[in-house]
């Protein structure tokens, strides 16, 4: 996923933004940055691995041969989460121009902001890929080293995803009250833009890895009732182990439902399994349930 991210990055046709915000021609700024669900086949190709190998694997618990040649429900998932993440980059970056209109920026400070500056030969930070508040927080820094107030300064100390390497420039910005070269901001707020987006893509993936394995395995019981027959339960269980805990899923834990029927969460959201992509980021983001399936056949299970 950060293969991705970082793709759509290197692919923004940087003369055609800078010339777009210019003329004030959002589309075409939209259009050079090249936003589009192609960038996303590392990610793509990547999830379809996860997905063959656990199901793969479960199947094996069933004697059966998994077949992925025809994943409906998996890849449904996977074109809505490409979708939306497309369009999500494309709506923040369209935010991101006409917000830096409303604030006077140049076409230069806004087309940077957008794609990055080139430090060391290599093009770095920039907002594309970030979240909504990931491109607040990088805006955020950037106005507070820029701002050259010592307590401003000290509250860029506290951003967990710093790159501390730059911790002693800030301090001498501090004690000495002078202001930190332009250059030297584009640095640090660029590497913090840059670990944002590791950060987002690891978040992202270890939740989305975990949906994606759980479908295979509800995908392994169905083809093992198509082929061998029998009658499948499935339990909800929570992880007692995780503190911070959500209600609804702990009071969901133990819950026998068939195959086929959805869990219906406090909140009116069914379910099919725990991790269902349905239940969206409320109940999958770091979630750490699991389901159980039990098969049985002429009475035994």
């Amino acid at each position: 996923l950060q293969e991705a991210l970082q793709d759509m990055r290197d692919g923004v046709d940087y003369p055609a933004l800078e010339a777009a915000i210019a003329a004030g021609d959002v589309d075409a700024a939209i259009k050079a940055l090249d936003i589009e669900q192609g960038s996303f086949a590392p990610y793509i190709a990547a999830a379809m691995v996860l997905y063959m190998r656990t199901g793969a694997e479960a199947a094996r618990g069933y004697r059966i041969r998994f077949d992925a040649t025809d994943p409906v429900d998996f890849r449904l998932d996977l074109s809505t989460k490409v979708a939306a993440m497309t369009d999500e980059q494309v709506q923040k970056a369209r935010a991101y121009v006409y917000d830096g209109y409303s604030a006077g920026k140049s076409r230069r400070e806004i087309a940077q902001g957008l794609a990055g500056r080139i430090v060391r030969g290599k093009r770095q930070g920039g907002v594309i890929g970030l979240s909504g508040a990931q491109q607040s927080w990088v805006g955020k820094m950037r106005e507070r080293l820029e701002s050259g107030d010592p307590q401003e300064l000290r509250a860029v100390l506290t951003a967990k995803e710093r790159d501390k390497r730059y911790d002693r420039t800030i301090k001498v910005a501090i004690r000495d009250g002078k202001r930190i070269p332009t250059d030297k901001i584009d640095e640090i707020t660029g590497k913090y833009a840059d670990r944002l987006l590791r950060k987002r893509a690891k978040d992202i993936a270890t939740n989305e890895a975990t949906q994606f394995a759980a479908g295979a395995r509800a995908d392994a019981v169905r083809q093992a009732l198509a082929k061998l027959g029998g009658v499948a339960t499935k339990t909800w269980h929570h992880s007692s182990i995780y503190i911070n805990a959500r209600p609804d899923h702990v009071g969901m834990s133990g819950t026998t439902v068939a195959f086929d029927a959805n869990f219906i969460m406090a909140d009116g959201t069914p379910m099919r399994y725990a991790h269902d992509p349905r239940g969206g980021a409320r109940h999958n983001s770091h979630c750490r349930c699991r389901t159980s399936y039990s098969i049985e056949r002429d009475g035994v299970k």
